[in-house]
């Protein structure tokens, strides 16, 4: 039994190829000693388990740009993509939109009552996919 925080090794049963990487630890207790024969090797069977490679249970993918037909556009492209890849689909959320609006002098010295409007609108959707 190995415990977190001490030193203390009391029992440690390792595959041979394991057990070498572990020859150095240190042990209080008695030491015991556990040979395998060549009997008990092939008697055991090997089982393999395969876990499947999944690293998130969800994904939220966030896209913006200053054009709705645009965002539509790579909507569908990821839709037909999560189609064709057989990858579920989870919702997609139209956030709202991020209004930016500059003030600038018409002029470059004088005339401070004449000024230029600009405003950018970025518009927000998300894409969730889930596993």
């Amino acid at each position: 039994m190995l415990k977190a925080g001490s030193s203390l090794v009391t029992r440690l049963i390792l595959p041979d190829a394991c057990s070498a990487s572990f020859s150095n630890l240190p042990t209080t207790a008695t030491p015991t000693r556990f040979l395998r024969t060549i009997a008990s090797v092939k008697a055991q069977p090997q089982v393999q388990v395969v876990l499947p490679d999944q690293l998130f249970s969800r994904i939220e993918l966030e896209y913006r740009g200053h054009d709705k037909e645009v965002l539509k556009s790579y909507t569908k492209f990821l839709s037909s993509v999560c189609e064709h890849l057989g990858i579920e689909r989870g919702k997609t959320k139209v956030l709202p939109y991020i209004r930016w609006v500059q003030y600038a002098l018409r002029s470059k010295f004088a005339h401070k009552k004449y000024k230029l409007h600009y405003e950018t609108r970025t518009h927000i959707t998300q894409f969730e996919v889930g596993f």
